[in-house]
């Protein structure tokens, strides 16, 4: 569990870089962490904090979605 909590605290810090130091989930925001052996989404579900932890090495892509600069 040791690692798991330096996992999320890894993520609320990288979220507080881009956002700010303020910065906190608010109801509905997700954030997600890509790990070596896992991916991590953190979310605020109704003002409760949910880690869902996926094992397991990701499927890695090389490509953009949602960025527009892709087309």
């Amino acid at each position: 569990m040791e690692e798991l909590d330096k996992a999320l605290k890894l993520m609320q810090e990288e979220m507080r870089k881009e956002f700010g130091k303020n910065s906190k989930l608010e109801d509905g925001d997700r954030i997600v962490g890509v790990f070596k052996d896992c991916v991590i989404i953190l979310e605020n579900d109704d003002n409760k904090i949910k880690a869902d932890v996926i094992i397991g090495n990701p499927y890695k892509f090389d490509l953009s979605i949602f960025n527009e600069e892709s087309e």
